[in-house]
């Protein structure tokens, strides 16, 4: 997710030496503080998610620095935060279902509705633009959703999630 969200990033704002600069400097930041955290992140399932949701906020700067216009940037944050958040989600209804007695299901509603929502806000605010990411992250999140993995499955969900979100951002970036 970190790197998919930096190659956004740079992709809306295109590759100078000032966005490449910003973002191997964000990504480098970004795994020292995740070094530093890491324990605690993996110990709570709500630091899991909101961890994986920031990511989608490390083009901001980046689109900034390339200079983006403030609602472009917005848009964009917006529609890859809920994706990653969506995706983190999808993992956590994972780990839920193979509790004795879980579901997940408040897991998986939750990652099937982020992205469609902001998809649907995004279409209506402007356009197009954004919304093969929103799609990707609801088709995929609705994936698991009916798929309903297990844990043992775990490595194989997060390479299709990979795949999914390397196909996102070649879609948004017209690739």
């Amino acid at each position: 997710m970190l790197a998919i969200a930096l190659l956004a990033g740079v992709g809306r704002a295109g590759a100078t030496p000032q966005t490449v600069i910003a973002s191997l400097g964000l990504g480098a930041a970004t795994v020292v503080i995740a070094g530093r955290y890491h324990s605690y992140v993996r110990t709570s399932p709500r630091a899991q998610v909101l961890s994986s949701a920031a990511l989608g906020l490390l083009l901001v700067p980046v689109e900034g620095i390339g200079q983006v216009p403030v609602k472009l940037i917005v848009a964009d944050a917006a529609a890859w935060v809920p994706v990653f958040a969506g995706f983190s989600l999808s993992v956590r209804a994972i780990f839920a279902r193979a509790r004795r007695g879980g579901s997940g299901a408040l897991q998986t509603a939750l990652a099937v509705g982020l992205p469609a929502i902001s998809g649907l806000v995004l279409y209506s605010a402007i356009g197009l633009r954004n919304v093969p990411v929103s799609l990707v992250g609801f088709t995929g999140s609705l994936v698991f959703a009916i798929w309903r993995p297990r844990p043992r499955l775990l490595k194989k969900s997060g390479v299709l999630m990979t795949v999914l979100l390397v196909l996102a951002l070649l879609l948004v970036l017209g690739l």
